[in-house]
């Protein structure tokens, strides 16, 4: 499933993704050609050796200065756990209790043209039919230590108002944890909307009305509220 939704992909990274998840699959080899650079082979996969280069896809381009961020901005091209090297390896191997995407059908969704990939700035945004709308924004903790910031708003229906989800988590050892009681500096509450930033490392938080009630404001490893 995972290889019939990028066999047609034109984007290396697609191909590398699925090395990571299955470096001895059926496709492998194929895979190994259609991951490398042109005019180069790929003998064997060192996805620890190979960090994002910021090829956002055709449309998707980062909207900020990205040569004026520096590793003290907070907000960076992320590479670590020598296996995940950037927000697009996040998106495939989030648990599905935090992002309730099948992982076989996220490649595929990334295609989507209402979906926007931004791997130099560490951010992706899509919507997922009753899902509503996911966005994914990587924050940079340390030299080579990220935090993933993950919200989900969900659609109001007849039966309920629209709900928010909010998650922060790091990937160490090859495994996730959940931090976001350990980072949020006030409780999270679901009747609220948090706008992950593309650029920048503010979170703002505003009521239904789209009124500011307060930000988040990502400095030196944590966030601070500023009202």
């Amino acid at each position: 499933s995972f290889w019939d939704a990028i066999k047609n992909s034109s984007d290396p990274e697609d191909f590398r993704a699925y090395l990571d998840k299955y470096p001895n699959g059926t496709f492998a080899d194929l895979a190994r050609r259609r991951a490398a650079p042109r005019g180069k082979s790929l003998p064997g996969h060192n996805p620890a050796g190979n960090a994002p280069t910021g090829n956002a896809p055709t449309g998707n381009a980062p909207t900020g200065d990205v040569s004026s961020r520096t590793p003290n901005s907070g907000r960076t091209r992320a590479t670590e756990g020598g296996r995940l090297r950037g927000v697009r390896d996040y998106f495939y191997t989030l648990p599905e209790r935090y992002l309730d995407i099948p992982m076989e059908s996220r490649a595929a969704l990334l295609q989507k043209g209402d979906a926007v990939v931004d791997i130099q700035n560490g951010y992706i945004s899509l919507r997922h039919g009753a899902s509503g709308q996911y966005v994914l924004t990587v924050f940079r903790r340390t030299a080579d230590s990220y935090l993933i910031a993950l919200s989900n708003t969900r659609p109001a229906s007849s039966a309920a108002r629209a709900a928010s989800r909010l998650f922060f988590l790091r990937y160490e050892l090859e495994k996730w944890s959940d931090v976001t009681d350990e980072v949020l500096p006030v409780a999270f509450d679901p009747t609220l909307n948090y706008e992950l930033p593309r650029v920048g490392t503010t979170i703002a938080v505003t009521n239904r009305a789209g009124v500011k009630v307060y930000d988040l404001v990502w400095a030196k490893g944590r966030f601070s509220v500023n009202r």
